[in-house]
């Protein structure tokens, strides 16, 4: 069976040679942001056909002025705006780039909780950050490794009644 390359490779296809075709839809405003001003995702990233291919429209953007990007790569937005194109604005990135990115820039849906799913609040002594930028509750992770190490206790206790 054959292997599904990723989105981000475009099928295993560099960017199309269609300059004029692309930026005929480019909007270059006053702030810097050159916006996308025909189909976007749900997310607000450009979408663009070119031969019956669908790319996104800031990865053909950067191909168009600096080259092929590499599998492993993404294409990254200094402004955080999702629909600009200007290749200025755009910087090549790993995943783990990506998602620093997103936690730098606030915008992880999870960052705005200001809560634990059992009302405790995350501030003060009882956030606890995690090495990959999430937050846990202190008072929850003590419950859980009290209710943890009571577990253990009785399946203990049981098999030393059963020996």
């Amino acid at each position: 069976m054959g292997e599904r390359k990723s989105e981000r490779t475009y099928q295993g296809r560099s960017a199309p040679d269609c300059s004029i075709a692309f930026w005929d839809k480019v909007d270059k405003s006053d702030n810097g942001c050159w916006l996308w001003i025909a189909a976007k995702n749900e997310h607000g990233y450009g979408c663009f056909r070119y031969r019956n291919v669908l790319y996104k429209a800031h990865r053909v953007a950067w191909e168009q002025v600096n080259g092929t990007i590499q599998n492993d790569k993404f294409v990254l937005h200094r402004c955080d705006n999702p629909s600009c194109v200007n290749p200025l604005h755009l910087f090549l990135g790993t995943q783990l780039d990506n998602m620093r990115d997103m936690l730098n820039k606030g915008r992880n849906p999870r960052s705005i909780k200001t809560h634990c799913k059992r009302g405790h609040p995350y501030d003060g002594e009882n956030l606890i950050r995690r090495y990959d930028g999430g937050r846990d509750c202190r008072l929850c992770s003590d419950m859980h490794k009290k209710s943890w190490a009571e577990k253990r206790r009785q399946r203990a206790s049981q098999n030393n009644a059963t020996l």
